[in-house]
């Protein structure tokens, strides 16, 4: 176990997490924690996985919120949620029930979640030997600085994190920590950390998530066209839409039709919604709750249908400071309420820490053959001085939808987003 002591009064802890498709938590660092077997996987708490998408649901409504409207937008709320995790092992007092409320957890003891996540991750990892995706994560510390063991050691144990101390005066310092990003998202994502480290910043606590998955059924390029899109502002712009016919799992619901597009073995699939012409996203954004999310995703059945699917390609970065206030954490950003305890020892220097900065960062994109995307998540810790149906459908995303990536055995959401401009 590193140890660090405190070098001076001003000082600050960065978490940063980092979410991709398609990179090897070994392959990024083979030092993490011994726990992680495929073997716990078995008997997953359905609560955890509820918590995570309510959280989802709450974060991506708030988001749509925030000056979103007309723009693309592309989360992965399962990096988000880890990176959370990670950092509500340090938290305690006011600030964790606050952090519990916001993250679902309140049902949820730290011992209980710790273990679910270890569970989960493992689950995901071997979710389909066709698919790639991997999660990895990583602590880097400001050497000298002392943090609690016992937050080190779970995080090391429960969230194979790598950990390591380095001098954060040195230039050498950032593309050390952006080197492991860009290698844990396969260079879709190149830096979470500023060239120049701020002075108060001590930690980074990274999650990393990367996935790449082909299409059980891939698009035929010969078949893709260009065609209209309508924006959310009514503006046309043009396509190369992918075209396709088959028998899909399909959901008719109220204003509003869904289809899944497996990967690989069809462990893992993209969920499209798409709201009818006389309807709008914000629409769909308002009946979007866990309750009515657990009914649609029950209610598909296999349909013969005609599909048209845009090739994307975006990037997407976002701070979420106010929409996590806004979700009830607001104690977490106060520098003199703020109470992470459990990660250092306040007494110590007789200096508080709490949260500075959540920055998310994510990268997708959508062809032919299936889908690549990463996401990277930081979080900165400072010091305060229906109806009938047809036989057959048809459902061309020609106008803004809605999709989700996610994990057919546990429910797992993966990422989430919204198209609303081309």
């Amino acid at each position: 176990m590193v140890r660090y002591k405190l070098l001076n009064k001003s000082w600050a802890i960065v978490l940063a997490v980092c979410l991709i498709f398609t990179v090897s938590a070994c392959s990024v660092s083979n030092e993490g924690g011994g726990k992680f077997t495929a073997k716990v996987a078995e008997n997953l708490d359905k609560k955890l996985v509820k918590a995570n998408n309510e959280f989802a649901f709450h974060l991506y409504n708030q988001l749509t919120k925030t000056g979103q409207q007309g723009k693309n937008v592309f989360i992965s709320p399962t990096s988000i949620s880890l990176a959370l995790s990670m950092t509500y092992n340090g938290a305690d007092g006011r600030t964790k029930a606050a952090m519990a409320d916001a993250l679902k957890f309140k049902d949820i003891s730290l011992e209980t979640l710790n273990e679910e996540n270890l569970k989960l991750r493992s689950v995901l990892q071997h979710a389909d030997e066709d698919v790639t995706l991997e999660i990895a994560n990583s602590i880097w510390a400001r050497k000298g600085i002392e943090f609690k063991s016992d937050f080190m050691d779970r995080n090391k144990d429960y969230y194979n994190s790598y950990i390591k101390a380095l001098d954060f005066a040195d230039p050498k310092t950032t593309k050390i920590i952006n080197g492991w990003v860009s290698k844990a998202t396969h260079g879709k994502i190149d830096s979470i950390v500023d060239e120049k480290i701020d002075p108060q910043t001590v930690m980074f606590l990274i999650n990393a998530i990367y996935f790449n998955g082909e299409w059980t059924e891939p698009f035929k390029a010969e078949n893709t066209k260009k065609v209209p899109f309508t924006n959310q502002d009514g503006l046309e712009t043009h396509v190369d839409m992918m075209f396709q016919n088959g028998e899909y799992k399909y959901f008719k619901g109220d204003k509003f039709q869904a289809l899944a597009l497996p990967y690989g073995k069809e462990r893992i699939s993209m969920y499209i919604f798409l709201p009818d012409k006389d309807s709008t996203l914000d629409d769909l954004y308002n009946s979007m709750t866990v309750e009515n999310w657990d009914n649609w995703m029950a209610n598909f059945s296999t349909r013969e249908g005609d599909i048209g699917l845009p090739k994307i390609e975006l990037e997407y970065e976002k701070n979420l400071n106010d929409i996590l206030k806004a979700m009830g954490m607001e104690i977490a950003f106060d520098e003199e309420q703020a109470d992470l305890g459990l990660m250092y020892d306040r007494s110590k220097s007789g200096e508080n820490i709490y949260i500075g900065n959540v920055r998310h960062k994510t990268f997708l994109r959508l062809d032919e053959k299936g889908t690549e995307a990463a996401g990277v998540t930081s979080v900165e810790i400072k010091e305060g001085c229906a109806e009938k149906e047809e036989d057959k459908f048809t459902m061309i995303m020609d106008r803004p939808f809605f999709f989700t990536i996610q994990d057919e055995n546990t429910g797992t959401i993966l990422f989430m987003g919204s198209i609303n401009k081309a």
